[in-house]
């Protein structure tokens, strides 16, 4: 099955036990096969809410569907494509985490309803209380029979265990007012104290009611350090890591323009320039890049037009970046074309480059766009292009100044 492949090329990460991920997908398959042929109907509206949850990672997953489309003759329909996406999460999840079992109190996660959202069940729950280590998730079964030392129960229904340990049933997809209350009354329950959470979207809401608010992401940035300073357990929804966008990215300082370049080898070299400049790889991470791609290949080049080199965040990234050159008269592309942008990526984990990745994806597919790019005589105008080719969808970007 490619569409492991795929997600890796699309989404710039490299899955951890891939052949594990594409046996379960083989697994499912099978009865999905029958309901997508026969257009037969399942409820999925649980899924919805993970939908959102992890909308990058859906987006890339749906990008990556069209061997399975091409087996099938069809279609998927999105219900089919939030269930992928939901095993991709999972694997991603299960081979992402850290082992704290240093940490004070032990929890184990009961879920009856398939290992996939029992996985996002105690993903939501490690998010939440990050002060707590939990065990792999169990079936009921499992945990009548586990051994197991711990302090701590959370459960999709009701369950019984010894008297001097804490049950908490929890829904499996807590809204945020959920979410706020369960940390509330584990931490008086299990910790003794008072969990004094200041949600910092509510925050901002009040700031903008009765003031202009100028940069909204620094403001935001330093609320959350003045308030980590007092609160060191904060609710995940103030912990959340931010969306970075292609202009945080691709700035004026991290674009290079030249004339022509001698090769393949010479573009890439040029192209990250600025993220060794500026400290952001080392150059570790350009040999990894030529040793990887010794000649552009048709799965790093976004809509046969921008080509995205990388390598893993091991062989020598720092920090996360993109740096983006432009070559007036091109270098031959993998199809004999002309290609004229090459931007290079450094990613530092599996999930805080994407927003900006889907960015580049219908940029390299806009030929307008595309098309002023071309044309543009600096870098400066090159980061204008950038800039518009989102400040219409997101309101941050409406007030930024060149």
């Amino acid at each position: 099955m490619g569409v492991g492949t795929e997600f890796e090329r699309k989404a710039v990460i490299n899955l951890i036990d891939k052949k594990i991920l594409v046996d379960k997908l083989f697994l499912h398959f099978k009865p999905a096969y029958y309901r997508i042929k026969y257009k037969l109907t399942t409820d999925y509206r649980p899924l919805e809410k993970v939908s959102e949850e992890f909308k990058m990672l859906h987006y890339f997953v749906k990008e990556s569907l069209d061997p399975l489309k091409v087996f099938l003759k069809s279609e998927l329909p999105e219900s089919e494509i939030m269930f992928i996406t939901l095993f991709v999460v999972g694997h991603i999840l299960e081979h992402n985490e850290q082992n704290n079992f240093g940490a004070k109190k032990k929890a184990i996660v009961v879920c009856p309803n398939g290992l996939s959202i029992s996985k996002l069940m105690k993903h939501n729950l490690q998010s939440l209380f990050p002060e707590i280590y939990f065990y792999p998730t169990m079936s009921v079964r499992e945990f009548k029979k586990t051994d197991l030392p711990y302090d701590i129960v959370f459960s999709a229904r009701p369950i019984t265990a010894p008297s001097d340990k804490k049950i908490f049933v929890v829904n499996q997809m807590m809204e945020d007012s959920e979410r706020n209350e369960l940390r509330k009354i584990v931490m008086k329950s299990v910790f003794r104290r008072e969990d004094n959470h200041i949600n910092i979207s509510q925050l901002m809401e009040i700031i903008s009611e009765y003031t202009e608010v100028i940069d909204e992401q620094q403001l935001i940035r330093s609320l959350k350090g003045v308030i980590q300073e007092d609160n060191k357990f904060m609710s995940s929804e103030s912990d959340k890591k931010e969306v970075i966008h292609l202009p945080e990215l691709i700035t004026t300082s991290m674009i290079r323009i030249v004339d022509k370049v001698s090769d393949w080898q010479e573009a890439m070299k040029v192209a990250a320039q600025p993220l060794l400049e500026t400290g952001k790889i080392s150059s570790q991470y350009l040999k990894a890049l030529n040793n990887q791609y010794p000649v552009v290949s048709e799965h790093i080049v976004l809509q046969r037009n921008i080509a995205i080199p990388h390598a893993e965040s091991e062989k020598g990234v720092k920090e996360l970046g993109m740096s983006m050159l432009f070559i007036k008269e091109g270098i031959p592309n993998f199809d004999g074309s002309d290609l004229h942008f090459i931007v290079v990526i450094a990613a530092t984990d599996r999930k805080s480059h994407f927003t900006a990745l889907m960015e580049l994806m219908k940029l390299a597919g806009n030929d307008a766009l595309l098309n002023e790019l071309s044309k543009s005589g600096n870098e400066d105008e090159i980061y204008q292009v950038i800039l518009k080719s989102i400040k219409e969808k997101d309101p941050l970007y409406k007030s930024l100044r060149s």
